[in-house]
């Protein structure tokens, strides 16, 4: 019975993040119109909308209480003019909402906060998307462009932004391109094969540890001056003479200057 799994989908009714109530109520409704000659009666619709829920889900529990209520339980899918089906019921508990529009400013944030995702020791590497291997930084350039899109960008005035939070060695090879669109942008970037980014990923790596090396030796430099300033040390040869009315002696006195 091949109908009980509808692409894995599975839905818990909690808001988790990615959990759409209405495409999946739909994706539901759709298969059940495509097996009507399989699924054709409210028994076997609801008892398959059942599995689609995992036990102990506030989906589960939902669907266990309407279907079972002593006073009026659901017992169909669509509804009629005295009846609530289940389809509806179902939107009635997890309604559609629309997201709410972004602000400008808000899209440039989202905009940065991808571009800083690029970092040094991804920029090489490879990810699954859609259960296809495909390289980190095809996948990054793409995100980008598509949230300069949403803004929208059209003058490309965030791409210098996006340019100064991208590695330093990836950011240096596009000196000298000229990049005035998020066309171009993209392009300067795609055309990098995989050693070149290994090359320029171990070039971001070595100017990282230079410029620790550097930081350290400035530490050091800095902590080495204070230490006169801790522990005096007498300039020779420096002496103040001070005659005093005796006897027989002239006292002297160190000063240290």
């Amino acid at each position: 019975m091949g109908y009980w799994n509808i692409d894995n989908a599975a839905f818990y009714g909690d808001g988790r993040e990615g959990e759409n109530a209405g495409e999946f109520i739909d994706r539901v409704s759709r298969y059940f119109l495509l097996h009507s000659d399989t699924i054709s009666d409210d028994g076997t619709r609801i008892k398959i909308l059942k599995t689609l829920f995992p036990r102990y889900s506030d989906a589960r529990r939902w669907i266990d209480k309407v279907t079972t209520d002593i006073n009026d339980p659901v017992t169909t899918w669509d509804s009629t003019r005295t009846v609530l089906g289940l389809r509806d019921a179902f939107e009635v508990e997890w309604p559609d909402v629309t997201p709410a529009e972004k602000r400008p400013h808000e899209k440039r944030a989202a905009l940065l906060a991808k571009a800083s995702e690029l970092t040094k020791e991804n920029m090489a590497s490879w990810v699954l998307v859609g259960g296809m291997k495909q390289m980190m930084i095809r996948v990054w350039v793409n995100a980008v462009t598509r949230l300069a899109h949403q803004i929208p960008d059209i003058a490309g005035l965030c791409i210098d932004d996006v340019k100064d939070r991208m590695p330093r060695s990836l950011r240096s090879h596009l000196v000298g391109i000229t990049i005035t669109t998020w066309t171009d942008f993209r392009q300067a970037v795609d055309v990098l094969n995989f050693e070149q980014l290994l090359f320029l990923q171990a070039e971001g790596i070595r100017l990282a540890r230079f410029e620790d090396q550097s930081t350290e030796l400035q530490s050091l430099d800095a902590m080495l001056r204070t230490i006169p300033a801790l522990y005096p040390v007498p300039r020779a040869g420096i002496f103040e003479r001070t005659r005093t009315q005796t006897r027989s002696t002239d006292n002297y006195v160190l000063t240290f200057y």
